[in-house]
């Protein structure tokens, strides 16, 4: 469990709208594996937009809602987090989810 303060370092936020010290218990962009106290991010792909699927995520429980475009209508116990790139935001998001894994790699070229 990460606070969402944590996981939004060095993210490109441009508005929260609720609880921005919430608790996340996972980080998903497919909204059929949102369980109760996820962060959905609503990533544009080149056959859906996972803007579509945000009352889904909702309704599964997602406690965070991470997108390019949030809806006006606020929702009990919901945090909105608007940003500029939710693709670039995704894996800035998992990245300090996960503790930043890809810095604890030594890397050798040959």
């Amino acid at each position: 469990m990460k606070r969402l303060t944590d996981i939004l370092k060095q993210a490109d936020v441009i508005r929260i709208n609720g609880n921005s010290n919430t608790s996340v218990e996972a980080v998903t962009f497919n909204s059929k594996n949102v369980a109760p106290g996820s962060a959905f991010v609503a990533v544009r792909g080149t056959h859906a937009d996972g803007h579509a699927f945000i009352p889904e995520a909702i309704e599964k429980g997602a406690s965070v809602i991470i997108g390019e475009n949030i809806p006006g209508i606020s929702h009990a116990g919901v945090t909105m987090v608007k940003v500029a790139d939710s693709a670039k935001t995704l894996g800035i998001v998992t990245s300090n989810f996960y503790d930043n894994p890809s810095s604890k790699l030594k890397l050798v070229g040959i």
